[in-house]
């Protein structure tokens, strides 16, 4: 039996880590998109004012849309449509460079709207993470494999041809 054959990983191997960190970016879109719902529509404020006619003193809870108008949608879908990037993304080292990039954004919207709408997006951030660590979470040998080049004339490991 070829002792080779068992540290080469099979596509089956690649694709299940691939799959797994699909999974977890779907999730983080889906819940980017409920986040992004629920900033918007839910009464995330008190309003007090007093009627001038009664005197009487009415309160209301309006909602971040109510308050901020419709514009407050765009903003809310940033996020959302940069989670959601990843998944179009078909090469699969691409999509890991580009999960990389959009962790890093999203930290940073994160940090910056902190006292507003960006803790709302943390537990986004948390599942971009995850599906960042999941993609990066290969066996040794999977990752050095990316390297080997199909060329007869390629030097194993050096990840270019002699030939050009």
């Amino acid at each position: 039996m070829d002792q080779t054959a068992n540290t080469k990983p099979t596509h089956d191997t690649l694709s299940q880590t691939t799959d797994r960190a699909r999974r977890w970016n779907l999730a983080a879109v889906a819940l980017a998109a409920l986040t992004a719902t629920g900033v918007a529509l839910l009464p995330l404020s008190t309003s007090v004012s007093e009627n001038g006619v009664t005197g009487e003193t009415v309160t209301t809870h309006p909602s971040l849309l109510d308050n901020e108008g419709p514009g407050l949608i765009i903003i809310l879908l940033v996020p959302v449509a940069l989670v959601a990037l990843p998944l179009l993304i078909r090469n699969e080292r691409a999509a890991r460079v580009t999960r990389i990039a959009i962790v890093v954004v999203l930290l940073v919207l994160v940090i910056l709207g902190a006292l507003s709408i960006g803790i709302f997006f943390v537990p986004t951030l948390v599942m971009m993470i995850a599906s960042l660590v999941t993609d990066q979470a290969r066996p040794s040998h999977v990752s050095r494999v990316n390297s080997y080049s199909t060329s007869p004339n390629s030097v194993p490991g050096s990840g270019s041809s002699n030939s050009r």
